[in-house]
């Protein structure tokens, strides 16, 4: 496999994992702020990050950086 074409789709890959990791503490700091105890609120916080992963999969794999596989060796 040869490398990535420039910097392609590194951008758009931070931008969604920026996304994703901001809307997973939004969500789990909601649910503190409505009064889960902390102890549940932590653990709640895996379940919400594998959830969100779910719609945020096509984000990161349609941004993901091409590689040349067809390039002169």
């Amino acid at each position: 496999m040869f490398p990535a074409d420039g910097v392609h789709g590194f951008g758009g890959v931070q931008v969604a994992f920026y996304a994703y990791v901001a809307l997973t503490c939004a969500l789990t700091g909601g649910l503190w702020l409505l009064g889960l105890p902390t102890e549940l609120t932590v653990v709640a916080f895996v379940p919400i990050g594998g959830l969100l992963l779910i719609p945020f999969w096509p984000l990161f794999t349609a941004q993901h950086p091409e590689h040349d596989d067809e390039a002169p060796q």
